[in-house]
């Protein structure tokens, strides 16, 4: 981006005006011309011989679809040769070309400090032509990344103990491929695991996929395909070890279902819902059976909207059965009692009292008449700005205070009392309405009416929201993006700074919503 400046000066003029970064490496400025090399902010100064200068706050940001040079890396930062010798350094670009669309400019510029002592041409290969140090530099053509090897060529003394290889053949050989599965690990065959080498250099070209430590240990992180470089530091001798990882099979550890035990009337039906875990696996559909098919009956067997396999049973006869949802050798269970009629709910037992914190969820234990077949309950909170409630019962602290949360059975109302229902629910806070207070409590003293109720105290807790995470599928070579529960969003404005936990652990308090968490 080229910045321009107007000078009003009776001496001076535009040519006089002396550019300045705050933070060169994250922007570089010549002439005006601000050129954006990693992430982050800095100030270009605009300023006269006199002192007087002007500034512009530069913003720098990168993301995954970049198409210049994040930062660049050699297979090996020092070489000792002979003369003669040559050598070959290969440039590791990053980040890769993930779009696949070459609109990253991924050439490389080559320059030796001494060429007396070694020359390089504009593929890296290094010839050794007389006795002494030199430093070769790799700079990317599009936003000048560097990268730099120390290059000592030893005297007669010592050069006939050191390998040589021309400029025709540099010493370079391929392995077969390794194949590793995500999480895998490897040890190369020349390395030292009980220690890091002095002599040889370990380089993944796309430490993403596969990455080595100075110990030559190769560690699997995701499917795709990536080189190790193993370079001598004498004579520049390279291994490269190409390495092929696949995604680790994933099996069914448990099926989940929706209820455990139902009671339906002969002719009617319920539904019930049942998922994998791991979540991730999509290709392994759930089978539905019943254990008794003149009792009950596995009606419709589909997925929903949300790919979760639901089913619809329905009572066929009087008795008991079970109805199982299986998948990849794993089963869970519901018993369906079926009965001659209808039995309405003539009891319920809520929790008396529960504490959650601010944001925190929980689930109310309710329990009906254990013959009860419709069990269709309604929920009610008596102030939602401290606490909500949904229709399955789960509760949500907002604020400090006490609500009171209500179970009523549906099917113990009349008509009217349903309507006096549906407006109670639509009531931002009972507590404050006096004329829904009478109504509630019109509603509680009929005797007709089946209800429980659990005092609820929202305690005054830390002002952290807790509901953010990073699920594996968000985490990428460079970042972490963090998921919101939607209700946060409300509260977002509000955010002053921000904890990183990696495994319960705290890793970082920081004032940044952009952190990269190492070991994420």
């Amino acid at each position: 981006m080229q910045l321009h400046v107007t000078v009003n000066h009776e001496k001076y003029t535009e040519a006089d005006v002396r550019w300045d970064s705050r933070d060169p490496e994250v922007a570089s400025v010549n002439g005006g011309l601000v050129q954006g090399r990693t992430t982050g902010f800095t100030e270009i100064t605009a300023e006269l011989p006199t002192g007087e200068k002007a500034v512009c706050h530069i913003s720098v940001i990168d993301n995954i679809t970049r198409s210049t040079v994040m930062y660049l890396d050699l297979n090996i930062n020092e070489l000792v040769l002979r003369v003669g010798s040559a050598a070959e350094l290969i440039p590791l670009i990053y980040p890769e070309d993930v779009l696949g669309n070459g609109a990253m400019n991924r050439r490389v510029e080559w320059s030796s400090t001494d060429p007396n002592v070694v020359v390089v041409d504009q593929a890296g290969h290094v010839t050794a032509v007389g006795v002494g140090e030199a430093e070769i530099t790799a700079r990317s053509q599009d936003v000048g990344r560097t990268a730099r090897c120390r290059v000592i060529v030893a005297d007669a003394a010592v050069q006939n103990a050191l390998p040589i290889c021309n400029n025709d053949q540099v010493c370079c050989c391929t392995s077969e491929a390794i194949h590793l599965v995500v999480g895998e690990r490897l040890q190369l065959p020349e390395s030292k695991p009980e220690a890091a080498s002095s002599t040889v250099c370990y380089r993944s070209t796309n430490s993403y996929i596969a990455d080595v430590d100075d110990k030559g240990e190769v560690t699997a992180y995701s499917s795709g395909k990536a080189d190790i470089l193993v370079t001598s530091r004498i004579g520049g001798a390279v291994k490269r070890y190409p390495v092929v990882v696949s995604k680790a099979p994933v099996k069914v550890e448990a099926v989940h279902i929706s209820k455990h035990r139902i009671n339906i009337a002969v002719g009617t039906s319920n539904t019930l819902t049942a998922v994998v875990s791991p979540a991730c696996i999509l290709d392994k559909p759930i089978v539905w059976s019943s254990s008794n098919e003149s009792v009950v009956e596995v009606v419709t067997a589909e997925n929903t909207i949300f790919g979760a396999a639901q089913a619809i049973v329905k009572g066929v006869g009087q008795g008991q059965a079970v109805v199982k949802a299986s998948c990849g050798g794993k089963t869970n269970s519901c018993v369906v009692n079926v009965s001659e009629n209808n039995i309405p709910i003539q009891e319920i037992v809520l929790d008396q009292s529960q504490e959650i914190n601010i944001d925190e969820t929980l689930r109310l234990s309710v329990s009906v008449n254990s013959d009860a077949v419709d069990e269709d309950i309604v929920w009610l909170s008596s102030d939602r700005d401290v606490a909500t409630v949904n229709q399955e019962g789960i509760v949500k602290g907002y604020r400090p205070g006490i609500v009171h949360i209500y179970a009523i059975a549906m099917d113990s109302l009349s008509p009217c009392q349903r309507v006096v229902v549906a407006e109670l629910q639509s009531m931002r806070s009972l507590s404050k309405d006096s004329s829904a207070i009478v109504k509630l409590r019109e509603l509680m003293a009929s005797p007709s009416v089946v209800w429980s109720e659990c005092v609820l105290t929202v305690k005054d807790s830390s002002p952290f929201l807790r509901n953010l995470h990073a699920p594996s599928e968000a985490v990428t070579a460079y970042s972490a993006l963090l998921l919101w529960n939607r209700a946060s969003l409300y509260h977002a404005k509000e955010l002053d700074h921000y904890r990183v936990y990696c495994n319960d652990k705290l890793l970082a308090a920081t004032t940044k919503l952009v952190y990269t968490a190492k070991g994420l």
